[in-house]
Order: C-alpha cells, then sequence, then structure tokens
C-alpha cells in the first residue's frame, strides 16, 4: 500500500465531515464514521437503509436524482446542495453536500455537512424579523388598546387569555364584559382613572373559567384621540411555563451528571464554571477540585495554541460549533485523548458560554498506534521478505509487489504495476488462473492454493506456488494478497523422482511377471523331480544302506520343501496381477470362512477363536480371507506351551479407516524383529521348531497396502502378541452402486 494510500484512508476515517463514496448511479459504496455520527445509524444499519437513501425525505429525492444526472454529464456541480433526512432519533436533518465525479473510477465522491442549526438559525431570524413586523399579533403578553371604554384592538395572545379564536368576538365590547365582578373596581382604574401601577385581576374566560392575569395601563395618543394601551400578562400560564422551566433545568441537571460523556461549562477566559462527574473522574479530580480553575490548565501544552484559536472562532461567531482531538493532562500527569465538541451558548442576558461535550478517545489512539506500528511491521516484512508478494485488485490488475517478486520476474517494481496478472501467466495455464481469479473476486472464495508458472520479462518461465487470498473489500472492489514461491527445482525434482518412479515399477512388473513365469514353469519339472525320487524312495529303500536312507530322505524332503517354496512364491507374486474390482465384503463372513477351514487345527489345539461385530469393507474377498487365514494360523502355530491359544479380533473406527486387530497369548516377538517379519522368506525359527517358508506375514502386507492401509506389529516375548491392520474406507476402485 502506498503511503498517499493510507493518509487518505486516515483521513477518511477521522474526517468530522461526513464523506461517501457512491457510484454513478447514486448507489453508496462506502461512506465515514462522521456520517454515522449525523444519521444516528449504524453502518449495518445504514447499509441496510440503501446507504442512507431510506433516510432521505420523499420530495427531495427526485431532484437529487436529477441533480445527481446533471453532474455526470457535467452540466451542472455539486456545491452547498442541500438534502433533508431523517436521522434515527426522529429530527429531520439538513446536509449541505458538495460532490465531485471520477470518470476514471466511476465513482462519485462526496463531503457533508450538518447545517441543521445554521437552518435553524436561519429560519430563528426570520421568525425575529416576522415578530419585529407584527410584534403587536404577536407579542407574547396580551396586548389591547381600548378607546372609549371599548376594546379597539386586540392581539392573538390576549385572544388566547380569553379562549377565543376571532378578535371580532372582543373588538367593539366594553372593556369590563370579561373581567370578574370582585375585580371590576381595580380595571376601571387602569382603563378610566390612568393608573399606570400593576394590578392583579380575575377575568372570565369564554368557558366561564377564572383566569389570574397581571395588567397595567399607559395612555397613548393617535389621530388626536386619547387610547389607553395595557399589556396584560397570564400568571397561570407564566406559573406553568416556570414549572416547565424547572422541570427542563432539572432534566439538563440529570443528563449534565449523568452522561458517559464528559461535559463541561465555561467562561469565554476558560473559567469553568460548572462540570460533570464522568469527566472529573476521567482526569482523577473531584468535581469541587476543578470548579473555578482553568480548562487551559487542563490542556496539554503542546495543544493550548490550537485550543485558543478555537476559542477565539466560536467567540468572533467564526463558527458555531468547533470539533477537535485533544489531549488533556490527568492529576496524576498523564496524558489522556479526548474528542472535543465545543458550542457557544448564550443566556437571557446575553452572556455568552462555552458548552464542551468531550469523549475519551484513548482506545482509538491506542488501536490507531497499533495500526501504524503494524503496517510498519508488515512493510518491514513486504520488503525484505525472500518469498514474492503481490497485491492486487480486481479484475487481477497488480497495484504493488515487493522487491523479491519483481527480481523474480526480471522486472523492475514500477513496470510490473498495472499488469494484470494473465499477462505475466504462462499460456497453458491462464484457463485455471481466470477460474480462480473469478472466483475469488466474486467472493465465491476467501482463498486458493496454485501452483502455475509465470513469464518473465525475457520470455523464460519458471514454476511457482502461490498462496492466494482476500485482504480486504473496498465498495465492490476486492484486493487480494499473493505470496509467490519459486518451486523450479522442487519441480525438476519431482519430474526427476517421477521418472525414476515409473522405471521401478516397470522393473518391479518385470520382477513379479518373471517370480510368477519362474515359479510356475518350475512347477512341472519339479513335480516330475519329486515323482521319481519317490519312486526310487519306495522301490529302493530295502536296498540302499543306513546311510544311503537317510540321504533319500533328506532328498525328499528338500524336494517337498522346494515345491511348497515355489507355491508360496507362485502365491506372492499373484498378488498383484488379481484384476478384479472391489466388492463390498461383510468381515464377519469372512471370519466364519476361516474358522470352518481352520476348524480341525482349533479343535486340535482347543483354542478359542473370537471376533467382535465386525464391518462391511470395500476389498477382495479371496485375498482377504487368506489375511485372516494366515494371521490366525499363525496365532495357534506360535502358541505358548502351558497356555490353550486364545485369539480375539476386534475392530477400531479410526476416521477413513478400520483399524482390525488380531491379539493373541502366544509365544511373542522380540522388538528386534517387528520390520523383519515382514520381508519373504525371512524365518524366525527352525524348520524342526515350526514349520513354513517365512511368506506368510509378506503376503498379509502387501494385500493390506493393496486395500489402503498398513499392518504392523505390537508384542513382548511370552506375552503374546497383536497385529494390526487398516482397511481404507474409500478406495478408489471400490463398486459406485454398493
Amino acid at each position: 500500500m502506498s503511503k498517499p494510500s493510507a493518509d487518505f484512508e486516515l483521513f477518511f476515517r477521522i474526517s468530522i465531515d461526513a464523506m461517501i463514496i457512491a457510484d454513478l448511479d447514486g448507489k453508496i459504496l462506502d461512506f465515514n464514521h462522521a456520517y454515522e455520527i449525523i444519521t444516528g445509524h449504524t453502518r449495518d444499519e445504514l447499509f441496510e437503509l440503501n446507504g442512507g437513501w431510506g433516510l432521505i425525505l420523499d420530495e427531495d429525492i427526485p431532484a437529487l436524482r436529477q441533480k445527481i444526472e446533471e453532474i455526470k454529464t457535467g452540466s451542472s456541480v455539486m456545491k452547498n446542495y442541500e438534502v433533508r433526512l431523517v436521522s434515527k432519533n426522529g429530527e429531520i436533518k439538513t446536509i449541505s453536500y458538495d460532490a465531485k465525479v471520477d470518470f476514471i473510477k466511476e465513482q462519485i465522491y462526496a463531503i457533508g455537512r450538518d447545517i441543521t442549526i445554521i437552518k435553524e438559525q436561519e429560519k430563528s431570524l426570520k421568525l425575529n424579523e416576522s415578530r419585529l413586523a407584527f410584534f403587536f399579533d404577536n407579542a407574547l403578553d396580551g396586548m389591547v388598546i381600548i378607546l372609549d371604554g371599548k376594546y379597539h384592538l386586540v392581539n392573538k395572545a390576549f385572544l388566547q387569555i380569553l379562549g377565543l379564536q376571532h378578535a371580532n368576538d372582543v373588538i367593539g365590547r366594553s372593556y369590563l364584559d370579561f373581567v370578574h365582578e370582585s375585580s371590576k373596581e381595580k380595571a376601571q382604574k387602569v382603563v378610566v382613572d390612568d393608573s399606570e401601577e400593576l394590578y392583579e385581576l380575575h377575568i372570565v374566560r369564554a368557558d366561564g373559567s377564572l383566569r389570574n392575569i397581571e395588567i397595567a395601563g399607559k395612555s397613548i395618543i393617535f389621530n388626536n384621540q386619547k387610547m389607553r394601551i395595557a399589556v396584560i400578562r397570564d400568571l397561570d400560564d407564566r406559573r406553568n411555563m416556570l414549572q416547565k422551566a424547572q422541570e427542563n433545568e432539572d432534566r439538563f441537571r440529570a443528563i449534565f451528571q449523568n452522561s458517559t460523556m464528559g461535559i463541561v461549562l465555561t467562561e469565554f477566559d476558560g473559567t469553568i464554571l460548572e462540570i460533570n462527574q464522568t469527566l472529573a473522574e476521567q482526569l482523577g479530580y473531584s468535581v469541587a477540585e476543578l470548579m473555578g480553575g482553568s480548562v487551559l490548565d487542563l490542556i496539554y501544552e503542546p495543544d493550548k495554541p490550537a485550543a485558543l484559536k478555537g476559542a477565539t472562532m466560536l467567540y468572533e461567531g467564526k463558527v458555531d460549533i468547533s470539533y477537535a482531538e485533544r489531549r488533556l493532562i490527568k492529576k496524576t500527569a498523564l496524558i489522556t485523548w479526548t474528542r472535543m465538541t465545543c458550542s457557544v451558548i448564550t443566556t437571557t442576558g446575553n452572556r455568552k458560554m462555552v458548552l464542551g461535550i468531550l469523549e475519551n478517545i484513548d482506545n482509538q489512539k491506542y488501536n490507531e498506534k497499533a495500526l501504524i506500528e503494524s503496517e510498519e511491521k508488515f512493510r518491514a516484512v513486504y520488503e525484505s521478505s525472500p518469498m514474492g508478494i503481490l497485491i492486487t485488485k480486481s479484475p487481477g490488475v497488480i497495484v504493488d509487489v515487493n522487491p523479491a517478486f519483481a527480481e523474480m520476474m526480471g522486472y523492475d517494481e514500477t513496470e510490473l504495476i498495472g499488469k494484470t496478472l494473465l499477462e505475466i501467466t504462462h499460456p497453458a495455464d491462464i484457463d485455471v488462473s481466470e477460474k480462480w481469479l473469478a472466483q475469488i473476486y466474486s467472493g465465491e472464495i476467501e482463498s486458493y492454493v496454485a501452483e502455475k508458472k509465470y513469464i518473465r520479462k525475457d520470455g523464460t518461465s519458471f514454476w511457482a506456488k502461490a498462496v492466494v487470498s482476500t485482504m480486504n473489500h473496498i465498495g465492490n472492489e476486492v484486493v487480494t494478497v499473493a505470496i509467490i514461491e519459486n518451486i523450479e527445482k522442487k519441480k525438476l525434482t519431482e519430474d526427476a523422482l517421477e521418472q525414476k518412479n515409473k522405471e521401478l515399477t516397470q522393473i518391479n512388473q518385470e520382477l513379479e511377471h518373471f517370480a510368477y513365469v519362474a515359479s510356475h514353469d518350475l512347477q512341472e519339472p519339479l513335480r516330475t523331480i519329486t515323482s521319481f525320487i519317490q519312486i526310487l524312495d519306495r522301490r529302493y529303500v530295502n536296498k540302499l544302506d543306513e546311510d544311503a536312507q537317510q540321504f533319500m530322505g533328506f532328498v525328499v524332503d528338500g524336494a517337498k520343501r522346494m515345491q511348497t517354496l515355489i507355491h508360496d512364491l507362485l502365491e506372492y507374486s499373484r498378488i498383484n496381477r488379481y484384476n478384479t474390482g472391489y466388492e463390498k465384503i461383510d468381515l464377519n463372513e469372512i471370519f466364519n470362512t476361516v474358522s470352518r477351514v481352520l476348524k480341525d487345527k482349533i479343535e486340535s489345539n482347543d483354542a478359542l477363536v473370537i471376533a467382535e461385530n465386525l464391518p462391511f469393507v470395500y476389498g477382495n474377498r479371496i485375498q482377504l480371507t487368506q489375511v485372516f487365514q494366515n494371521l490366525i494360523d499363525n496365532a495357534i502355530k506360535f502358541k505358548a506351551k502351558k497356555r490353550k491359544p486364545e485369539i480375539i479380533v476386534s475392530v477400531n473406527d479410526i476416521k477413513d479407516k478400520w483399524e482390525l486387530v488380531f491379539k493373541d497369548n502366544g509365544i511373542g516377538i522380540s522388538q528386534e524383529y517387528f520390520q523383519r517379519i515382514f520381508v519373504i522368506f525371512q524365518r524366525l525359527h527352525t524348520l524342526e521348531e515350526y514349520s513354513g517358508t517365512g511368506i506368510g506375514l509378506a503376503i498379509c502386507k502387501k494385500i493390506i497396502e493393496r486395500h489402503g492401509g498398513e499392518i504392523w506389529v505390537d508384542s513382548k516375548p511370552g506375552k503374546g502378541t497383536e497385529f494390526h491392520l487398516t482397511i481404507s474406507k474409500h478406495l478408489m476402485r471400490a463398486l459406485g452402486n454398493n
């Protein structure tokens, strides 16, 4: 991010004027916190109200839309354009907007200021002019002119006192018509005797009720006629007004003392007249300690010149309200940040005071500082990272790159800015890159990882791993950050490894084929040899001496062993030659089948062979039967001498695999042989101790690996053995309809 962008973001955020960004159709894309303060709505609420259009008075909307069309075409400008809206508390506010169109970005930038108070003051001025022009008719006190003992002229206030609406109901009537009998003598003194004293009278209203009034009269000469002008004040109404004033004072006092914001009332010279408990506590003082002191003593010295300038502008009337962020000094000498809003209050005696509302913004300042530090750290990492980093905005335009990425690409950093990602992407990767970009810029995904080729400035290409994620949203634009790792060497290594794997696979296939052919082809001559040896043994055994008979026995046993080895080797080579697909298998059926096959061996060894309820799996029925038979047969074969064999088959569900455990109480295996027992033709015992070729567990291992699993052993000599094997739940060749 370039520094101007950060400055704009900061200015946008802290501006006291509303700042709005809209598209050319007037749709509001973004706004700052000042706009939320003016409207009284939160950010989310404003977006639900169409960005604030829903607050604008209906009668103002057509003209505003017309104005937007005019500034789009350049036929007009928007300067001090007033729009009325309804804030969250129901108050109608007037906002003055200046706006300008950015035709490159196709956006409208508007700055709005709340001029509601100004409009109210203008309205008040017009009202005062009207009152001056029609003073008599609009005087707050009742006023009448009496000629020859009759009402000649009356104002609205007097009609209200009487409870009447029309002057014709009074003019021409005797001044005593509305005076109560008990007060007629006083009324006569005012009207007839030309008394200028102040009297209290009782008058009778139109509805018959009595009202206490205060009256004073004065004689005037108009057109050579003597008239009496009287001023009448409704004492009952005045008492009610005083009561309301007291209620308002009490209400203000409650707000003043209980507000969560600091409030202070001062003279223009800074003398503190009132200060609430909230502000005093924020500063670490009691209210009594601050009363009568100077607010200037609380302002941090470097901020005082600006504070004095703001106060002067308020006093001279250059501004009605001032907004500023100031640092204040606590009693502990620590500094606290406040957002200060000051306005002038004028009393009825024309006394001017300054009302200040202070909001503590220590947390905001802390966050701003942390943000700056974070950005500095990011910039340090960004600039010094050995990984390439680039920042883009929709639709894939590069807005910033770090030195490492520029070096990878062979460009200067400035040469890459403004290019699109597709321009530097290898043609073979453009289609898939377009797909990823469309998904992340549409918001369908937040991040992705891809391996692709980039084209350098000199036309050469290299493999890279790109980790791309959404950074933020600005209006309708999505900004992303990508971490780029050059994996050219890794790819070359992978290619070489893949080639080696292909060669090894070919060699293994050839070896398996050779083993299959060799073992298969060796069976016939071996059968012939074995047959003739057995014939020789039967026919000539009695003609041979004892040594020859022993040698003949060795030959016969060796031939049989060779036949068994070749048979086992053939079975081993056939494992990978099965081409039948996997099927859904009930392992309980496999267990039962093996139990029947080994029935004689189980009974002859008085063995206990049991299994839990085993699961269904996908696999090759013949091969899995072979695994069960080998493991159970081995468990019986390698039984302990003084214990009856016990074999238990259990199952564990582990995420995407089934784990089967074959546990026995046999002779056990030393840990040093845990790996060796799975190697083909590896035996731990002599033929005299235990029969076999040493290929059974190697076959089990190969079968289990073909079923997406692994096999291992856990055992202690003399304690028994546990064979663990896993079978995948998601074999690629499993039948879909099963």
